[in-house]
């Protein structure tokens, strides 16, 4: 039969198990709200790294585009001194005294 402490301990019993139930429910919101952080977090890491590759590779190309471009001002630099040199030596060359 049961006494007073039988449902004294019911009564407990029915308390822990709405507890244990409120505690599974706010824990399956937590996860969920975890996984939405870190689905969030994902996200905003793989734009960060899509910008850092993007801005990486416009780098290089710019680089690389720049060091041809002086290249080959270098070079037109070069052509123009060696004309400038050969045409200093014909003046040289007519302006020599002839020997007599």
């Amino acid at each position: 039969m049961p006494g007073p402490t039988t449902e004294v301990l019911n009564d407990d019993l029915k308390e822990l198990k709405a507890e244990v139930h409120r505690i599974d429910v706010s824990l399956a919101e937590l996860r969920t709200e975890v996984k939405d952080a870190i689905g969030i977090g994902k996200w905003a890491a793989t734009l960060v790294v899509g910008l850092l590759i993007t801005i990486g590779g416009g780098g290089l190309v710019t680089g690389v585009w720049w060091a041809s471009k002086i290249t080959s001002k270098v070079e037109a630099i070069e052509a123009r001194f060696d004309k400038l040199e050969a045409s200093i030596a014909r003046v040289i060359e007519q302006t020599k005294p002839t020997a007599k």
